[in-house]
């Protein structure tokens, strides 16, 4: 787990540096469009006992759009900042010797706890190199510090939401880096389709207490969309 905590930070001082380099020569070129499926990881349908959690449901797999805008660095490096949105109903049970927050159905009700629609916003800020495979395909690598940001803003039978807000935000728990890899197919000089498949992990994971019975995969993220970028007669790449 030490080395594992080692490695995470020397991934995230890389991130930031190639962030903080990518703000020195940006060439904006057009925004991309996408829209895909994201699953979410839920360890904690049983306790450490094998006793079931009231409320928790398998791990979900969502409808989640996005967009991004396209910026070209020097040489083969990009950057893509862009925002994805999810729906997904969570659930803090009550009556139980834990805190933890799972996902769940509106169907539950609130009986079994406090239950929200939440909202879910993905920031990313990926930078990463941008390959060519041939006059009409490229392959893109990219890191991001992604923010998966989570707002439960419709309270179910009078739900109270401030414990589910307070999940959300502690500990760091909305800290998700991310790895994303794009493959892409050139239809025009301004039309590109797409298909990209991210994972995103909560760090908090590695260092915040978390329930027995919660696996190190609890709330990783793994996307896999299609997408449609039309470019604004961008510069030549350099």
């Amino acid at each position: 787990m030490k080395a594992l905590r080692r490695y995470s930070a020397v991934a995230l001082l890389l991130v930031l540096a190639a962030h903080g380099a990518a703000a020195q020569a940006l060439s904006f070129e057009g925004l991309e469009f996408r829209a895909g499926m994201l699953w979410i990881g839920n360890s904690f349908t049983e306790d450490a006992d094998g006793n079931p959690v009231q409320g928790s449901e398998v791990s979900p797999l969502r409808f989640s759009p996005g967009i991004s805008a396209l910026f070209r660095l020097p040489g083969v490096w990009r950057f893509t900042p862009g925002l994805d949105f999810y729906y997904q109903e969570y659930l803090q049970p009550k009556n139980q010797p834990y805190d933890k927050v799972v996902p769940t159905q509106i169907e539950t009700g609130s009986g079994e706890g406090d239950i929200a629609g939440t909202f879910g916003v993905l920031l990313s800020l990926p930078v990463g190199p941008e390959l060519s495979l041939g006059e009409d395909w490229s392959l893109a690598f990219a890191l991001s510090p992604t923010l998966a940001l989570r707002f439960p803003l419709i309270a179910i039978e009078g739900s109270d939401t401030d414990g589910l807000f307070e999940y959300f935000y502690s500990d760091g728990r909305f800290f998700t880096p991310e790895a994303r890899a794009r493959l892409g197919y050139q239809v025009s000089p301004q039309l590109e389709v797409g298909a990209l498949l991210r994972g995103l992990y909560p760090v908090a994971n590695l260092y915040a207490e978390l329930e027995d019975g919660v696996e190190w995969w609890d709330e990783l993220m793994v996307g896999i969309t299609l997408s449609i970028a039309y470019r604004f007669g961008a510069a030549e790449a350099e």
